[in-house]
């Protein structure tokens, strides 16, 4: 399996690596001028020093899940995708999950990733109760051609 990510503008994403690869998100204290200082902290003033209005265009996020496998002697791909403004694709859904927990929905303890605790039929359910829209594509071949 293999998740990705993105964040629109483009800028955004650019920024977070350049802040990763030059040490700006380390949380190791360093000495700088006879002072105390921790990148991580240092670059979360910064990120507050950026103009609200910098970018005129939409904000957006995406969520995509791609499954990929066999039904029947053929070739089988699986994808759901929710895209527009960022609370489908983060707010929502953990807003959900905390409910569900709250409720009592989750039953697992400890360390666990959402699809190993989570019903996913009553998950989604809430997310499009809630407004998500989810655009689903399945994908069939035949597994004799290459």
């Amino acid at each position: 399996m293999v998740i990705k990510g993105a964040l629109i503008p483009s800028w955004v994403d650019e920024l977070i690596k350049e802040q990763k690869e030059s040490g700006f998100l380390s949380k190791e204290p360093m000495e700088v001028k006879g002072s105390n200082v921790t990148p991580y902290d240092l670059t979360l003033r910064l990120w507050e020093t950026i103009p609200k209005n910098r970018d005129k265009g939409p904000f957006a996020s995406g969520l995509k899940v791609i499954v990929k496998g066999e039904r029947n002697g053929k070739q089988v791909t699986y994808t759901a995708d929710i895209v527009g403004r960022m609370a489908p694709g983060t707010g929502l859904p953990a807003s959900i999950a905390a409910l569900m927990l709250d409720a009592g929905e989750v039953k697992v303890k400890g360390v666990v990733a959402p699809e190993g605790c989570i019903d996913p039929k009553k998950f989604l359910a809430a997310l499009l109760q809630r407004g998500a829209r989810i655009h689903q594509t399945e994908t069939v071949k035949s597994m004799l051609h290459v």
